[in-house]
């Protein structure tokens, strides 16, 4: 058996991500995963950095819509990290934890009418 640990720590992480991934692959699956890639960790690195590009992508274009749409807005930062940062968004998690409230609120509404 073969062992892939991954470990995530940061100021900004949140407490139930920390810590160790252990992922258990057999001879079997590390042999096709080298088939197809070089490199683990490049291979994990580019992961990562697909996806917060991606993401970055996607808050800068929603960000400088707003931006574009709002007469009080004089000039809008060539820097997309800074346009991140800047941004009043919500995480994943705290979108679903209120799509999953309004949810729960319709349904009890729905029951009510009954």
């Amino acid at each position: 058996m073969n062992q892939i640990k991954i470990e995530i720590s940061g100021d900004n992480i949140y407490p139930e991500d920390a810590g160790e991934i252990v992922f258990d692959l057999t001879e079997a699956q590390l042999k096709a995963l080298y088939w197809d890639i070089k490199s683990l960790k490049e291979w994990v690195m580019n992961i990562f950095t697909a996806k917060t590009a991606q993401t970055i992508k996607a808050i800068v274009k929603t960000e400088v819509e707003k931006m574009m749409k709002d007469s009080l807005i004089q000039s809008i930062p060539n820097d997309k990290e800074a346009i991140v940062l800047a941004a009043d968004v919500k995480s994943a998690k705290e979108r679903q934890e209120e799509f999953e409230k309004v949810m729960v609120t319709n349904s009890m509404s729905e029951k009510t009418k009954e």
